[in-house]
């Protein structure tokens, strides 16, 4: 059982995505995560409550992000989590007393607390390793984190199917796969997204000479508003099949995809950050030539295939 801890204030939109992502891996998902407050029944001892569902969880994921060591308490103005009632407080001081796996997940480039900044309940959590988890690469960076985990299947105790299918359940999963599906719902439009990309680009290219240049402050708004929202449909689509045994089984385009993220991941950061004469070209292929490449070679195989 895994139970999420976050603060609304902090990481909602995150913990509900992860939350999403985590639902379907189990047979009963509510009784195998626990995620929020609105899953306390009326009329209990909510602290008691808490410290129960933890004790029952075999993995508590602590979601940090960038505001999550300093919120404070509107009503006192004091530090959240130097309240003994503190939600927060309660579920990871629970888990780490119980010696339960706790997992700081890291966002925005957060970092996991250190011990002086912490309470003495929750110091322990300074000392626990964390993941680095990205909105850009979210899916990608999930599946890393939970392949490195001992899932455990509902309460019984029994451990659940690996989340990569074996080569065998695959195979046969992939012979039910509508392939048209596949080809009209991601290989064609993750295409013709970088084939807008390709185009936008080869008129951007020309007029990014000098910064100081209309053109160039031109060229820069353009690739804010209409490559940076491409790149994000392309990472959505990828998001939905990148771990569909069609996918999976596929070592070159499932490599290629996850090049793609990281390839992203890193350009957006470059420019968020001010730097607004690096080209993609300068943090590295793939993107677009050799995605592209391998997808037009599996729109053909798909195509003959029909």
């Amino acid at each position: 059982m895994f139970f999420i801890s976050y603060r609304r204030q902090d990481t909602q939109y995150e913990a509900d995505r992860l939350c999403s992502f985590l639902r379907p891996l189990f047979a009963e998902p509510d009784k195998n995560i626990f995620i929020d407050i609105d899953n306390i029944p009326l009329g209990v001892d909510f602290e008691e409550h808490l410290k129960s569902q933890v004790a029952r969880c075999e993995i508590l994921l602590a979601l940090i992000g960038k505001g999550w060591l300093e919120a404070t308490d509107p009503k006192t103005g004091l530090r959240r989590l130097d309240l003994q009632n503190d939600f927060v407080r309660i579920e990871i001081s629970s888990a780490l007393q119980r010696g339960i796996r706790v997992i700081p997940i890291l966002f925005d480039g957060a970092e996991v607390p250190s011990e002086v900044d912490l309470p003495t309940p929750l110091k322990p959590l300074s000392k626990r390793h964390g993941i680095q988890i990205n909105r850009i690469s979210f899916e990608s960076d999930v599946m890393r984190l939970l392949n490195g985990l001992n899932i455990k299947a509902g309460s019984s105790g029994e451990p659940a199917s690996p989340l990569r299918p074996t080569h065998e359940s695959s195979k046969k999963e992939i012979n039910q796969t509508n392939y048209s599906t596949f080809l009209n719902e991601f290989l064609l439009p993750v295409l013709k997204c970088l084939q807008k990309d390709n185009a936008i680009w080869s008129r951007i290219l020309g007029v990014r000479k000098d910064a100081s240049t209309l053109e160039f402050k031109i060229a820069a708004q353009i690739e804010k508003e209409e490559i940076f929202p491409n790149h994000q449909k392309v990472i959505d689509l990828i998001g939905l099949w990148r771990h569909e045994p069609i996918v999976d089984d596929d070592t070159e385009l499932a490599e290629v995809l996850d090049a793609y993220l990281d390839h992203v991941t890193v350009y957006k950061t470059i420019r968020q950050t001010g730097d607004l004469n690096s080209l993609p070209i300068d943090v590295g292929a793939p993107w677009p030539d050799a995605i592209y490449a391998i997808l037009q070679k599996r729109v053909q195989e798909h195509q003959q295939s029909k």
